[in-house]
């Protein structure tokens, strides 16, 4: 009984360790050029922009800053590391290389095609374009509905 069950076992894992070998990472993208109000990820905080944000709980997770705008991290050094905000709401001025994208298409015209298309949040029909700068280590999220509008980005440090 215990080497048929080992035998499963080893059965049942081979496959999935090979799956999971098999999934190529992105190819990299400059990603130097997005802005959320003028910020990027990397920029030192600046406190003068942070007094024109409103105060805001709306958000969960352990944020340094946290506004009805942006929600904006950052490390000991108060370099930025993560920066959220929302398209469907025209708080913040969302310049990707430049443009202000609305839809997935004009993301993918701006960035190319090294891009990771995968669901976010099923039941509510969400999915995500994951695009990744492997020399700046910096992530961008772009969330968008089924009709392929943008609903937020999330911008990270790796």
């Amino acid at each position: 009984m215990e080497k048929s069950c080992f035998k499963f076992s080893v059965l049942l894992l081979v496959p999935l360790m090979f799956m999971a070998g098999c999934s190529k990472p992105l190819k990299t993208t400059d990603l130097s050029e997005i802005y959320l109000n003028g910020m990027s990820v990397g920029d030192k905080i600046d406190d003068d922009i942070l007094t024109s944000y409103t105060q805001s709980e709306r958000y969960s997770g352990s944020y340094k800053y946290k506004f009805e705008e942006i929600i904006i991290d950052t490390n000991d050094s108060e370099e930025v590391t993560y920066l959220f905000a929302r398209f469907d709401e025209n708080y913040i001025d969302i310049k990707v290389n430049g443009e202000n994208p609305e839809v997935t298409e004009d993301v993918k015209r701006i960035l190319g095609e090294n891009y990771q298309d995968k669901d976010y949040d099923r039941e509510q029909q969400l999915r995500e374009l994951v695009y990744v700068d492997n020399e700046k280590n910096v992530k961008a999220e772009f969330v968008y509905s089924g009709d392929k509008s943008l609903l937020w980005i999330e911008l990270s440090k790796q």
